[in-house]
């Protein structure tokens, strides 16, 4: 699987290095424990080639000391990069250039499939092509919707009942 992001935790230090390739430098993103940072408000970029990555500068009163800092690609797919046109030459350039767009984003897709979110520290979700797993300690407040079976590992405990109204331990 090809590198896309990569993941810190907030040290106080504010220099954190990324080395995977992207097409320019707003393809790059920062998240500070789940939330997205704001270029020249919260980080800039040093050193950044396309080619080789860079490394993402923390702003000051904006280090983070704490917390998961996650640094990624977000290829921009709203366009080609290259149109053809009738009658135009066709250049190995423009082929190779949509070609790694849609390359990075298959890429970028394939690395958020695994990707576990923690959007408040109670409840992490790990998605996967069959399904979403709940982790250990996990909680859901409010509606929970649920279409096809639920399998449990573990204990349930005698707050949980069937469907039918008896305790599901008993």
């Amino acid at each position: 699987m090809a590198t896309t992001f990569v993941e810190y935790t907030g040290d106080g230090n504010n220099n954190k290095a990324f080395s995977f390739p992207s097409y320019q430098e707003s393809d790059i993103k920062v998240e500070v424990a789940g939330v997205l940072k704001t270029t020249s408000t919260h980080y800039n970029i040093s050193s950044y080639t396309t080619t080789g990555g860079g490394t993402v500068v923390f702003t000051s009163g904006n280090i983070p000391s704490s917390g998961t800092i996650r640094i990624y690609r977000d290829t921009d797919t709203d366009a080609a990069k290259a149109v053809y046109q009738a009658g135009s030459s066709i250049k190995a350039g423009d082929l190779n250039n949509n070609q790694n767009q849609v390359l990075y984003a298959l890429q970028e897709a394939d690395n958020q499939q695994d990707r576990v979110y923690s959007p408040n520290g109670d409840l992490q979700l790990s998605t996967t092509n069959t399904g979403i797993t709940l982790h250990e300690n996990a909680t859901v407040g409010g509606n929970l919707g649920v279409t096809g079976n639920i399998t449990v590992s573990g204990t349930v405990d005698g707050r949980d009942v069937a469907a039918d109204g008896t305790k599901l331990d008993g």
